[in-house]
């Protein structure tokens, strides 16, 4: 009877025993969590610690430009200026503060980095709202996440969150909401049009009005370069194709195909995500998942590719 109430292990006098059983239990209820802490001090670790990929190289190369010739002077002589206008006046004042505080291009490169990884946050935090923990720690711990958002230096995951952030309202029946997300997200690339027939055939007449008005709003930054630059903007936003690589559909195309591709495939994935749209509309498919599906087709289709898109 003495020994009924002996433990399995010693606890000693200070009850050291205890931590790894403290610890293992601690482990277990926050698991997710504590991946998610993992992923994100890995972004926080890149973010600062590295330059990154060629583009803050670029960024800071059209951040140069604006200044020097203004954004609607920019767009006509810098061919490689395709992004929109929001995005091109942030780069003009990571340059501006990047002066302030000191300069180099490292500092630079974690301005132009910052919005992305702050987005990341977003992200995570709207997986675990609306998803499960389970969801946000395994985007948390994505590789691919990770590098893009921590090292690349690009704005899709700026994007990806404001898409993500829309898709959500749109869920939820927000439907003047959920157009501002997706409104924001064509700020930063025109990919996120791609989506807008899945969230057109969803809505009912009435939310189909809110919706718009909320889409709408993606128009006021492009209205004041594009009164008197729209040529050039075309011509370096819409018109971007980028390089074609061994990927998608492009990967099991010859030469002459994939150049035929490389001019004409937007259109290819213009009419097979409309077809998709009045086929989901058909079998009424869920929101998400509709807007799942055409991002998959969209990365197939694709006639040009960037490792960032995989974000």
């Amino acid at each position: 009877m003495k020994n009924a109430n002996k433990l399995p292990f010693d606890c000693g006098s200070t009850g050291e025993g205890w931590r790894p059983l403290i610890l293992s239990e601690f482990a277990k209820k926050n698991f997710w969590g504590i991946a998610i802490f993992v992923g994100v001090a890995a972004r926080l670790w890149l973010w600062w610690r590295f330059i990154g990929s060629n583009d803050p190289h670029i960024w800071a190369q059209h951040a140069n430009h604006i200044l020097t010739l203004g954004l609607e002077g920019a767009y006509v002589q810098v061919r490689i200026l395709n992004h929109p206008p929001l995005m091109a006046w942030m780069s003009a004042l990571c340059a501006v503060l990047t002066e302030l505080a000191g300069g180099g291009l490292l500092n630079f490169a974690r301005l132009i980095k910052a919005p992305g990884v702050i987005a990341e946050f977003a992200t995570i935090t709207l997986l675990w709202r609306f998803g499960s923990s389970r969801a946000a720690a395994v985007y948390a711990l994505s590789p691919v996440a990770i590098l893009i958002s921590g090292f690349h230096g690009n704005t899709d995951p700026l994007c990806a969150a404001l898409i993500l952030a829309g898709a959500v309202m749109a869920s939820r029946e927000r439907w003047f909401l959920g157009g501002i997300g997706f409104a924001a997200a064509i700020n930063v690339k025109l990919i996120p049009l791609l989506l807008v027939p899945a969230l057109l055939v969803s809505a009912s007449q009435r939310a189909r009005t809110r919706l718009v008005a909320g889409l709408s709003l993606a128009v006021v930054p492009f209205l004041p370069p594009a009164l008197s630059v729209a040529p050039a903007m075309y011509r370096n936003i819409v018109n971007y194709v980028p390089s074609p690589a061994e990927w998608g559909v492009t990967a099991f195309l010859d030469t002459a195909a994939r150049t035929w591709y490389s001019a004409h495939g937007r259109f290819v994935v213009v009419c097979a995500i409309l077809c998709l749209a009045l086929w989901s509309r058909w079998n009424k498919m869920p929101l998400m998942n509709q807007l799942a599906a055409a991002c998959a087709l969209w990365l197939i289709l694709t006639p040009g590719f960037g490792v960032q898109y995989l974000i």
